[in-house]
């Protein structure tokens, strides 16, 4: 499955992913095809990589899978 897009990231949601943030909405990165919640422990990826959805179920519909480091799944 094609990965779809979601929303670029501005720069006080670049800000929250690199403080490590605990907040609403995951973000998928288009290079793994995984998506991560804020706050993950995983390495940060490279911005222009990265893409945000409102959900784990959005970013499930555009193709990506689940991380299994931060159990963005649940």
């Amino acid at each position: 499955m094609k990965l779809q897009p979601g929303r670029l990231p501005s720069d006080p949601d670049w800000q929250d992913l690199l403080a490590r943030a605990s907040r609403g909405g995951v973000y998928g990165v288009t290079t793994t095809g995984i998506f991560c919640r804020f706050g993950c422990p995983s390495r940060p990826p490279i911005r222009q990589n990265l893409r945000l959805f409102d959900s784990a179920k959005a970013a499930t519909a555009a193709g990506y899978r689940a991380c299994k480091r931060c159990g963005s799944a649940a």
